[in-house]
């Protein structure tokens, strides 16, 4: 006796779509770990690097090419200066950089903590208004800094 082994499509279906979901599972893990891991290398070498002869160069490759500074000039200086804890110079070089710091630096400390279930954070509904305030705020002073870039308000950053 020849036994039938032809699924029927919705059970072909359900397989594929569980297959699916867990690559999209595994695919985002492994994007959160390169971003926790990039993010952890951005807040060290903001340490490390104001203290380095390479901290004079410039690196922007919109200054090098077209002699114009991008809105996102002055954000590595910026970070370093946060990590000197000097706000003001920080917000002098960009004034979306101490904001976009602390948000690093809330993602590097919180991830491992939140994802070992020792606490979740600022997490779930009652915390949304924090988080729309602070994107809010600073895509506000992101704008800021690319009208102050091109206008060319209090110098260069």
């Amino acid at each position: 006796m020849v036994k039938n082994t032809t699924r029927h499509p919705n059970e072909m279906k359900n397989t594929l779509q569980e297959s699916l979901h867990t690559v999209n599972a595994l695919w985002s893990q492994h994007w959160r770990q390169m971003g926790w891991a990039l993010m952890t290398t951005v807040i060290v070498l903001s340490f490390l690097y104001d203290h380095t002869p390479l901290f004079e160069r410039v690196w922007c490759v919109s200054i090098l090419w077209f002699d114009l500074p991008c809105p996102g000039c002055g954000l590595t200086r910026a970070f370093c200066a946060m990590a000197d804890g000097d706000l003001i110079r920080a917000f002098r070089f960009h004034t979306a950089g101490p904001l976009l710091y602390f948000a690093t630096l809330y993602v590097v400390v919180m991830a491992p903590i939140q994802k070992y279930g020792f606490w979740q954070g600022f997490s779930g509904p009652k915390w949304r208004w924090l988080h729309n305030l602070f994107w809010h705020t600073t895509t506000l002073l992101y704008l800021l800094q690319a009208i102050r870039v091109f206008c060319n308000w209090w110098g260069t950053p």
